[in-house]
């Protein structure tokens, strides 16, 4: 009966969270959901790991080929996730998971004490549970991402995942590696 609570308690928890979260965009690794406000093109253009985006060097104005803004974002989680596989020498071909993209940190922290009921002491984290990576617009980089797709990936692809102090080794050397690829 207890079982039965908790269950339903999370499953309304989830659909409160769904509504929040409008903007759905669906690529092959991951659904990532963005609370209202949050333009999917803004996010990719913080990723920047595809080759969907051109920058002019003398401009701020964001140019991009091909797709929607919803299709930009998937095709740039896409290729961060598979950035990640290589690094880890990791490759979970049927993995898929999700990713909510929360406006504020407020929002974040929020969330994870909803979830954990313990303060948020870093900028993102995942929950192994829900096979879902929570992050906050505002603290977005590509690393942190790959950082945080690093923990899905590993605890996905041991039958028993490591202890957190070896995933967050191993996450960290991702991080290191996508901010020198990525970063400019």
């Amino acid at each position: 009966m207890l079982k039965k609570i908790i269950l339903s308690a999370l499953i309304l928890s989830s659909s409160a969270y769904a509504q929040d979260f409008p903007v759905v965009c669906r690529g092959k690794y991951f659904n990532t959901y963005c609370q209202q406000g949050i333009d999917p093109l803004n996010v990719a253009y913080k990723i920047k790991a595809s080759p969907q985006f051109y920058v002019h060097e003398d401009s701020s104005v964001k140019i991009f080929r091909g797709g929607s803004p919803k299709e930009v974002l998937a095709e740039n989680i896409d290729a961060v996730f598979k950035e990640v596989s290589e690094i880890l020498d990791m490759h979970l071909y049927s993995f898929h998971g999700d990713i909510k993209i929360f406006s504020t940190k407020d929002g974040l922290k929020k969330a994870f004490l909803d979830i954990a009921n313990t303060e948020l002491k870093s900028d993102s984290f995942y929950h192994y549970e829900q096979n879902t990576i929570y992050i906050s617009e505002q603290d977005l980089r590509v690393g942190i991402l790959a950082h945080e797709i690093a923990h899905a990936i590993i605890s996905r692809y041991f039958v028993v995942p490591p202890p957190a102090k070896v995933q967050e080794v191993l996450s960290g050397y991702v991080e290191y590696n996508i901010n020198k690829k990525f970063s400019q």
